[in-house]
């Protein structure tokens, strides 16, 4: 029997250090789960997803009721209060000295506090905590366009743009360069998962609160290339489970992958915006904030972005007179522009009235900037005939739009056939880590994207023998701690999704595929 001491930890003076008086709240912790990872073990249909934490708080005396003046943390309780989850863990029985090393399981953000009280049971109180992802996906990151920008390079300007702090990332190097490349008007998950198709790669939580960026071929090196512990059946296994099983594996195939890859053409210093036949009057040094927009009512079907916007020229962009009809004196000179912002489809500014006596009337205003009109659209395609007899036509196409070059795109279809044209193996499997140090070990030190060995040729009787990755990783901790449950969801490693063929290691077409 193998013994865990936990701490849920709460930081409800936003000091960052969890060293508050009531910040440790595992005394009131009657369950906890967290998760965290992919909500599918596929690194091509499976996304990125927020870590979760939950847990059942005893509430007797009403201390986790936000509208409860008594509470001790009365008028703490709100969103966005740092959250950990963590372990001391050791043997029983001890051997002396004993020594406790805690370990980070899960790091996030409030979300609420929902109480439940009982007038004949125990009162308790529903916390919900969300992971990183979760918590900068309330930004919206707008940039403007750039030209050959690498995939990391736009996760680290989104992570930016979403205020996250750059010590808290792990990015690795992308290999794909985009030829342009822009986020606007997606929340922050959505721009990530973009990128994050583009490259053929993944974005993760850490288990330390870190957002997190692999390459396409991170799991081809070290550690991700070795396995690092086998679960198996087997009535003699030093690591065991519970329960294994397989979804569907036809549900995984595709047979026919496409990628768009789309050309653009550059206009440059085209009028993109205008006030139109209206006018807008300001009184002596009054102003007025305005947003020019492009594509707008007015633009070409095939308008995207703007590539550079053009800073508001007096006389130009902006034209005053003393008459609204556009007669009477030129005010131009009397009109500044300031407070100008840019994205990729907005020009933000402010223009004032600096005359202290003469009301100004602007007939004339407009934006100008490079626009960026959609060209051609080429659809790259990889088929599988021999797949498609066996199983039926299963399509899948890539959603990004920014696939730089044909033989990119091409590239990536070929080894999402490689791949998924015969059935792929997605595992879930359970165990408990109380059963043994062993077990208890493999659920300290796994992480998102570890490789590990599972043998289900016994009594689970499905013939499984190979390595996969861990997606998703899920605890559930009850009975005071006596009871700590484990569950990971594995995508294939060997012959599968992110095995790419490696000079002296590999078999091209037995145990890899052609990478990109």
């Amino acid at each position: 029997m193998v013994t865990n001491t936990y701490r849920v930890l709460v930081d409800w003076d936003n000091t960052g250090n969890f060293q508050g008086t009531y910040d440790d709240i595992v005394a009131d912790v009657l369950s906890v789960q967290v998760r965290r990872g992919r909500d599918y073990a596929s690194q091509l249909t499976g996304n990125s997803t927020a870590g979760t934490l939950r847990a059942t708080l005893k509430n007797d005396d009403g201390k986790y009721s936000p509208n409860n003046v008594s509470s001790p943390i009365y008028g703490k309780i709100r969103p966005a209060c740092r959250v950990a989850f963590a372990l001391n863990s050791g043997d029983f029985p001890y051997n002396f000295p004993i020594t406790f090393d805690e370990t980070p399981m899960w790091y996030g953000r409030l979300t609420n506090i929902r109480p439940s009280p009982a007038s004949t049971q125990l009162n308790t109180a529903e916390f919900e905590a969300e992971g990183p992802l979760g918590y900068i996906n309330d930004f919206t990151p707008d940039t403007q366009m750039k030209i050959n920008v690498r995939t990391s390079e736009a996760v680290e300007e989104i992570l930016d743009k979403a205020g996250w702090s750059a010590t808290e990332r792990d990015i690795k190097t992308g290999l794909t360069t985009m030829s342009r490349w822009w986020a606007d008007s997606n929340k922050t998950i959505d721009a990530l998962r973009i990128v994050e198709e583009t490259e053929n790669g993944f974005i993760k939580e850490t288990y330390d609160g870190k957002i997190g960026f692999e390459s396409r071929n991170t799991r081809l090196f070290a550690p991700y290339d070795t396995s690092q512990a086998t679960f198996s059946d087997a009535s003699n296994a030093t690591n065991s489970y519970i329960s294994l099983a397989q979804d569907d594996p036809l549900a995984n195939v595709l047979n026919n992958v496409q990628a768009l890859v789309r050309k653009y053409n550059v206009q440059s210093g085209a009028d993109v915006w205008d006030l139109g036949e209206d006018y807008i009057q300001l009184e002596p040094e009054q102003s007025i904030s305005l947003i020019a927009t492009f594509p707008n009512s007015s633009s070409d079907t095939r308008a995207i972005t703007i590539d550079a916007w053009t800073d508001p020229e007096q006389g130009v962009d902006f034209i005053a007179n003393t008459e609204s009809d556009g007669g009477g004196t030129d005010m131009s000179a009397f009109i500044s522009v300031y407070g100008i912002s840019k994205t990729v489809t907005q020009m933000a500014f402010t223009l004032k009235n600096n005359s202290t006596i003469t009301t100004a009337y602007l007939t004339t205003i407009k934006a100008r900037g490079d626009a960026v009109f959609r060209t051609d659209t080429t659809i790259m395609q990889a088929l599988d005939i021999d797949s498609q007899s066996i199983y039926g036509e299963r399509k899948f196409t890539a959603d990004t739009p920014f696939m730089p070059t044909m033989w990119e795109a091409q590239s990536w279809c070929n080894y999402q056939i490689q791949v998924y044209s015969s059935p792929v193996d997605v595992l879930t499997m359970n165990f408990s880590a109380n059963i043994s140090a062993a077990n208890n070990d493999q659920m300290i030190t796994r992480d998102i994207s570890d490789r590990v060995t599972i043998i289900g040729s016994g009594e689970s009787a499905l013939g499984i023998g190979a390595d996969f990755f861990i997606e998703e990783i899920r605890h559930t901790v009850t009975e005071g701690g006596q009871m700590h449950m484990v569950q990971w969801k594995l995508s294939p490693a060997q012959g599968g999704y992110s095995q790419f063929w490696k000079l002296g290691t590999g078999v091209l077409g037995t145990s890899s595929c052609p990478s990109f």
